[in-house]
């Protein structure tokens, strides 16, 4: 699955996600995604959530505009 990014309504916020059946391959989706768009790990808090009826982990990036 392709990374999905949401900006908040002031746009202060952006918020990087990926869902996909294994957890390297949702970080490594965000973290390219990241790595793209040139943001500072210093700006990014992560999470991890695991949906066990579908066997899903979704890998989620909220970060700080500049």
């Amino acid at each position: 699955m392709a990374v999905v990014i949401t900006i908040s309504t002031l746009g202060h916020y952006k918020v990087f996600s990926s869902t996909n059946a294994t957890l390297a391959t949702a970080m490594s989706e965000v973290l390219n995604e990241l790595e793209t768009h040139n943001i500072s790990l210093s700006m990014i808090q992560f999470t991890t959530t695991y949906d066990a009826g579908n066997s899903l982990f979704a890998y989620i990036a909220t970060c700080k505009n500049k």
